[in-house]
């Protein structure tokens, strides 16, 4: 199923591709951001935890490059705190660097609606546990086993184009795809993976 929704929207996205019409003068950008980020896991045989409440914070580069109207490519490279609170106060921080490669469809001129979507990789820098509960003798408070993680992410924006850069504010979602313990059939869990929201300002250069 996984799969097959990765297929479907890069398929969507070749499709899209196809019919749009190129610009006289592409766009090119460069630029940096910085946000917030609210974090769980969904744990199946189900953990207590609380929806998107671990909260940490998210920054890095992106490129964006416009040759079609109303399409563009975006990539980014960040620094994003993940992790899950459950309901007896335990919280896990992650650490991760990632990397979307995301297609940016907008709306507008001078100041532009957006919509960014696509595919996510990251790998995981560090991990802390704090608020420790009493009992640990659950399987989620042993060290996360699945470095790697893969996923898709989308959010929606807005751009505001100056002579002095470009201003923006956009809102994601981040859902993997992979596992973050093991997830054979004898593993205590079927399915661990990790969801984010984000919160983030962004100036961007126009290079080109």
């Amino acid at each position: 199923m996984k799969k097959l929704l990765l297929i479907c929207c890069m398929l969507a996205l070749g499709g899209y591709l196809s019919a749009q019409v190129p610009l006289e003068n592409p766009e090119m950008y460069v630029g940096a951001q910085a946000g917030m980020t609210g974090s769980t896991v969904h744990f199946s045989p189900s953990v207590d935890t609380e929806p998107f409440m671990a909260f940490g914070i998210m920054g890095g580069a992106k490129w964006r490059y416009i040759a079609e109207k109303h399409f563009g490519l975006q990539i980014e490279l960040n620094y994003s705190q993940r992790g899950w609170k459950e309901t007896n106060s335990y919280i896990r921080q992650t650490d991760y660097i990632e990397l979307p490669m995301m297609t940016h469809l907008y709306i507008g001129n001078k100041v532009r609606g957006y919509l960014n979507i696509g595919p996510q990789i990251s790998y995981l820098l560090a991990e802390r546990s704090m608020q420790l509960p009493a009992d640990m003798s659950g399987h989620q408070y042993e060290k996360l086993q699945n470095r790697f993680d893969y996923g898709l992410c989308g959010g929606l924006g807005f751009q505001v184009r100056t002579s002095a850069g470009s201003y923006e504010l956009d809102a994601r979602f981040n859902y993997s795809l992979s596992n973050i313990y093991h997830a054979s059939k004898t593993d205590p869990f079927s399915v661990s993976n990790n969801m984010n929201i984000a919160v983030c300002f962004s100036w961007m250069w126009q290079v080109q």
